[in-house]
């Protein structure tokens, strides 16, 4: 039963970590004070202000939280043993994040996801083309596993 699982995991679970480390890694370097994407990533309101300002205990929190993620998944991969996780808790996590992943997605019907109110912002555009859809798909490999 186990080789049927894996092998039907192998694939979401490489395509995860091969996205979630370097945009784990990007939240990094924001924290350490890179500015190269920022202005494309925040939301914006209708006179072009940012909807907040990133702090860089906010980036860090993500970063961290992306990394770990891919370690949870390497786990459940059994690249390597991580003791404190048992199938329940991995499993409840990698279900919570699916969930906030395609939350994420779909949005708040605001100012991000799928259902977001159309706006001429470099977010906008990043988020419909970009953001979303890879959130989306993230909620949908994390589901997978």
């Amino acid at each position: 039963m186990l080789e049927i699982i894996f092998k039907n995991t192998i694939i979401p679970s490489h395509i995860l970590i091969m996205l979630l480390i370097p945009i784990g890694l990007i939240h990094f370097y924001w924290t350490m004070g890179g500015k190269w994407g920022m202005n494309a990533t925040t939301p914006t309101r209708e006179d072009g202000t940012p909807l907040f300002i990133p702090r860089k205990i906010d980036c860090f929190v993500v970063g961290s939280g992306l990394i770990l993620l891919s370690i949870v998944v390497m786990s459940r991969m059994h690249w390597f043993l991580l003791p404190i996780l048992g199938d329940q808790t991995s499993n409840r996590i990698l279900k919570t994040f699916a969930l906030i992943f395609t939350l994420r997605a779909i949005g708040e019907f605001n100012h991000v996801g799928f259902f977001s109110k159309p706006r001429n912002s470099m977010f906008r555009k990043y988020d419909r083309r970009l953001y979303s859809p890879l959130c989306f798909l993230l909620g949908i490999l994390l589901w997978s596993i």
